[in-house]
């Protein structure tokens, strides 16, 4: 059975469920109602006896005279209050029997009362009423005290009236029939109106389990149609909607990824591939050509390396590895990477700007080598000779600290793709330039991983402005840094190179 209920769809043990929990208040309200029906036609019989004994026991006292025994009026009493429905036995003070009152087969079998009910009687108790269930039929024993005087405090003996309680079971069996068919018919409508309510509760959800298993065999397309009576169902579907397309999104960007990198490996091999068949073919008697192929093959071969080099550091975005942070005092680390700057200028002038003193906490590795890609970005776009700026400023919670160059800058609909992986405005130029369209991404992640973000801002013709905007070490510290894009935050951490 265990296992039937373990292996049940969720419908089925909802519906089941809610059949057993209406099962159990249907009939706990009906043992209730028998209960109460009971105890009324119970305390009705008794009454209405009492209301038939009244004037037969007033008689009685008038004419007796106060006296009881069993030569003068137990006898007469006991057959005035004897009927074809009940029969009457008459008790002395002390508690024995004196007479009872069936003549004719058809009256009641007289049963005598337990004693301790007896003694209550006897006490005075105007309120004793029983019932014998272990005979057939059952039997209703209702006890009355007999005195000279109605609140006369002496009783001179009991009155005991038995009557049956055949219509009153009768009664009650047809109830307990009417109970029990009315909760197995309640039960069996509640399981089938808890089955459909749960398989119509539950299409949603089995939408959403065929649309995971279409995504499971490569549809990344499957969408669900949020329903219009809004709830949790909607936000279920609106937040699978959005899972599917981050998904697709991610997907697309994986296959262009592995298309771009293809690309970008490709190029260089195919360069070296067809140098080492021209000096297989044999350039003994031109060393200047040969010399030439070399040099050829050796900026390949470097350029391969610096982008398998790109490719492992991208990829170790991946892994949880958190930066080596520590307080840095940014006009310090920025007054040492100018130096760098100027060793790695290729010519071209670089000024600095410098702004406030502010400490930020961050890797310094992987903050110069951020720099370093934005540098490099600067120079490849840039004229020859023209100048490229270095700055750094604070405010309350941020700093920023920013490369700007005078040169091609970027189209406006290459803004919101240049921080992807390989992508790149202009191929042939950026290729031609050497670039691999990583540098930036990588800048992108280092940003996020030390809980920034990189902003851009370009005009085509007029050069671009990269601007790392990083949390300062007291705010970082508190928590209180707020996002100042809608940049999603970093993953995992990039180790320092």
């Amino acid at each position: 059975m265990k296992g039937r209920w373990a292996s049940a769809s969720l419908g089925t043990r909802l519906a089941w469920l809610y059949a057993g929990l209406l099962a159990l208040l249907l009939a706990a309200l009906g043992m209730f109602f028998h209960y109460e029906t009971r105890t009324f036609l119970f305390a009705s019989t008794a009454a209405s006896l009492r209301a038939q004994a009244k004037p037969v026991i007033d008689r009685w006292v008038e004419t007796s005279g106060g006296i009881l025994d069993a030569d003068r009026g137990a006898h007469q009493l006991a057959r005035d209050l004897t009927s074809r429905a009940s029969v009457a036995l008459v008790y002395d003070a002390r508690g024995r029997l004196l007479a009872h009152g069936r003549r004719l087969p058809e009256e009641p079998e007289p049963i005598e009362a337990p004693p301790a009910s007896l003694r209550r009687a006897l006490a005075g108790d105007n309120e004793v009423s029983l019932t014998a269930d272990g005979v057939v039929p059952a039997m209703l024993m209702l006890l009355i005290p007999l005195r000279a005087a109605p609140g006369h405090p002496a009783v001179l003996g009991v009155a005991q009236l038995n009557t049956p309680l055949d219509a009153v079971s009768e009664v009650l069996l047809r109830q307990r029939v009417a109970i029990t068919a009315g909760v197995l018919i309640a039960v069996v409508l509640g399981a089938l109106a808890g089955l459909w309510l749960t398989k119509a509760m539950l299409t949603p959800l089995r939408r959403v389990i065929r649309a995971c298993r279409d995504i499971a065999a490569g549809n990344l397309r499957q969408r669900l149609e949020p329903p219009r009576q809004g709830g949790e169902v909607a936000e279920l579907s609106s937040t699978f909607n959005h899972m599917s397309a981050r998904l697709e999104a991610s997907f697309a960007a994986r296959r262009r990824f592995i298309a771009d990198a293809a690309h970008e490996l490709r190029t260089p091999l195919a360069g070296l591939q067809a140098s080492i068949e021209v000096l297989l073919r044999g350039l003994d008697h031109d060393p200047l050509a040969s010399r030439q192929l070399l040099s050829n093959m050796y900026a390949e071969s470097h350029r391969l390396g610096r982008l398998a080099e790109q490719l492992l550091d991208l990829s170790r975005m991946d892994e949880p590895i958190a930066p080596r942070r520590s307080l840095l005092r940014l006009s310090e680390l920025m007054r040492r990477f100018q130096h760098r700057a100027q060793l790695l200028s290729r010519g071209h002038p670089v000024r600095c700007e410098p702004g406030n003193d502010v400490h930020v906490m961050a890797d310094p590795d992987m903050l110069t080598q951020a720099l370093v890609n934005l540098l490099d970005n600067a120079l490849q776009h840039s004229a020859p000779g023209a100048e490229v700026r270095i700055g750094w400023l604070g405010d309350e919670t941020h700093a920023r600290v920013w490369v700007e160059d005078d040169g091609e800058g970027i189209a406006e609909s290459d803004l919101p793709h240049i921080l992807e992986p390989f992508y790149r405005g202009d191929r042939s130029r950026s290729r031609r330039r050497g670039g691999a369209g990583l540098g930036l991404s990588l800048v992108k992640r280092i940003a996020e991983t030390h809980g920034g973000h990189l902003q851009v801002t370009s005009r085509l013709g007029l050069g671009s402005r990269f601007t790392l905007v990083l949390p300062l070490a007291g705010a970082q510290r508190t928590g209180q840094n707020e996002r100042m894009s809608e940049t999603p935050p970093a993953e995992s951490a990039l180790p320092p190179p």
